[in-house]
């Protein structure tokens, strides 16, 4: 049973608590992972509107955090990312936000696997969510052997001559096999979600946060000094 509520939604409820009370003792990663999930795919971050000329729906996409703990921002590969690309909870375990409360479900391992639920405040939901905060510049996946990147070309083309394999052809832009998935998020990105049109009209919607320079300044040329000092 899913409640339709967000790990988003816990962190805008608390945050505002969590940083009064334990905001001095976290780190400088942790505090970009609370702002970037709480601006995910919302208008902090800007995005796009999209207006169908035939019927006239209307659609706004905000863009994302691309913060790799954020539930909202994980890559869809099934089997590797359960291991390199999992966050602590997912948005599907939340079951209830209500009066500064969360309740979630767990899985406990001490009483054979049985599934579970918990309720905490959203300030210690928080709390133990930055728990899995991984460190600035820390890499999930090495490689090693062959494949470290140092000489991971030498080395694989080394191996293709041992076994008697050709190396693997690049795949053609126009392979219809490789790009039927792309072909497919394209139409569907260019088509009215409502009546099919492909009347559409897109409009890019700026973040608040982005300050941008007057038209006539960005355009203004940038006219080099020769250091010396002008006429008086």
């Amino acid at each position: 049973m899913q409640s339709g509520m967000e790990v988003a939604d816990v962190f805008r409820n608390g945050a505002d608590r969590f940083l009064s009370r334990y905001g001095h003792c976290h780190s400088r990663e942790q505090h970009k992972v609370i702002r970037a999930i709480t601006r995910c795919r919302t208008a902090e971050l800007g995005g796009q509107t999209q207006f169908c000329h035939d019927c006239g729906h209307q659609r706004i996409q905000y863009h994302s955090c691309r913060n790799r703990q954020c539930p909202k921002c994980q890559a869809m590969a099934r089997y590797l990312a359960r291991y390199t690309h999992r966050v602590a909870i997912s948005d599907r375990r939340i079951l209830e936000l209500r009066d500064g409360r969360v309740r979630f479900q767990y899985r406990d391992y001490a009483d054979g696997q049985k599934s579970k639920s918990m309720m905490i405040s959203t300030c210690e939901f928080i709390r133990r969510f930055l728990m899995h905060t991984l460190p600035s510049r820390f890499v999930r996946i090495r490689y090693s052997g062959f494949l470290a990147n140092r000489f991971r070309k030498q080395r694989l083309d080394e191996c293709r001559s041992l076994l008697g394999v050709l190396p693997a052809v690049p795949a053609s832009v126009d392979d219809p096999q490789t790009s039927i998935a792309d072909d497919d998020q394209l139409e569907a990105a260019s088509k009215c979600p409502k009546c099919g049109s492909r009347h559409i009209l897109t409009t890019e919607l700026p973040s608040p946060h982005v300050l941008r320079p007057p038209h006539f300044l960005a355009a203004r040329r940038k006219i080099p000094t020769s250091g010396r000092s002008p006429p008086s």
